[in-house]
């Protein structure tokens, strides 16, 4: 015999975490996005991580590397106008906002870019933000590093 809980019987929500790709926004990857921007693709390196011959930071560096043939200067003011496109997923903001109504702490937890998680974090609200941030140099340019 199946016995079902009433939402009465539930304690109330005090945290949610989303991830951002997929989830929050309409795009299945951030990264991805970047590498549509110009027209390529990382299938070299995502062939390589998903056979365990590179780690995650590896992956990560060869992408930036691979923007970077294409802008030798890539900065974080051109990565965030490159994710400024990124369209919210229909439905997101309704739903943080019914989440903030009620006072539930809110986060996004992603392997996603943190510059267009961070700017989910301002237009939804969103209590804490973890996402893969960027190294830059001096002139603010995205670093392989």
């Amino acid at each position: 015999m199946t016995e079902t809980v009433g939402r009465r019987d539930l304690p109330p929500l005090q945290l949610v975490a989303f991830d951002m790709d997929g989830t929050l926004v309409d795009v299945e990857s951030s990264w991805a996005e970047v590498h549509h921007y110009f027209h390529d693709t990382n299938e070299a390196a995502l062939q390589a991580f998903l056979h365990d011959e590179i780690d995650d930071v590896e992956f990560a560096r060869r992408d930036v590397a691979l923007w970077k043939l294409h802008e030798p200067s890539m900065g974080l003011r051109h990565l965030r106008e490159i994710l400024d496109r990124v369209p919210l997923m229909p439905g997101a903001p309704e739903l943080l906002g019914a989440l903030k109504d009620r006072s539930v702490t809110t986060a996004i937890i992603s392997g996603g870019i943190d510059v267009l998680a961070e700017r989910l974090g301002r237009t939804l609200s969103i209590d804490v933000v973890l996402a893969n941030g960027f190294e830059t140099d001096r002139a603010a340019g995205c670093s392989s590093e």
